[in-house]
């Protein structure tokens, strides 16, 4: 899945947690955290993709990425059940991308054995992704989720978009 997906659905979940049982989870933190593993991976394979045998799905989608995550968000916050909330969306970009099933070598490392080469056409990898049913459908309903919250919320008004980016809430 690419952005859409991961942050649409991850902040449609989450806006729906806050409705369904009155929370108040910054939506920003979500985003941030759906799209923590490509942060982390796609820079580092793109910089140097020979090294990371034209990988760009790294040391972020990891089990120990997780542990790490979690750990550092617990070390840093006094929120904790918060805290595993931001955890469980920086998981849900691993579920979304079916870590355990297309690169068990990524997920598991260093348990899964050495990390296999990739296709080192990285822009007909994607493409050939993006054709995929599960991924397409993936970003149209990510992508329809965040429409929705902007027509909803009028996030297009400068006075409304302020106050989401000051507080993370609708």
């Amino acid at each position: 899945m690419f952005l859409f997906g991961h942050t649409g659905l991850a902040v449609g979940t989450a806006h729906w947690i806050n409705k369904k049982f009155k929370k108040k989870i910054d939506l920003r933190y979500v985003a941030l955290m759906s799209m923590s593993a490509d942060l982390i991976d796609k820079p580092l394979g793109l910089s140097s993709p020979e090294f990371f045998r034209f990988n760009t799905r790294l040391i972020g989608h990891n089990l120990f990425a997780i542990v790490f995550a979690v750990s550092l968000l617990l070390a840093f916050s006094r929120r904790r059940s918060a805290i595993m909330l931001y955890a469980l969306f920086y998981c849900s970009h691993l579920l979304l991308d079916q870590m355990w099933i297309k690169s068990p070598d990524i997920f598991y490392f260093p348990f899964g054995g050495p990390v296999q080469w990739h296709e080192p056409d990285l822009v007909r990898r994607w493409t050939d992704v993006l054709k995929t049913p599960y991924t397409l459908g993936g970003e149209v309903l990510g992508f329809s989720i965040l429409c929705y919250l902007l027509g909803k919320y009028q996030l297009y008004r400068a006075k409304n978009y302020s106050n989401f980016i000051k507080t993370g809430t609708l």
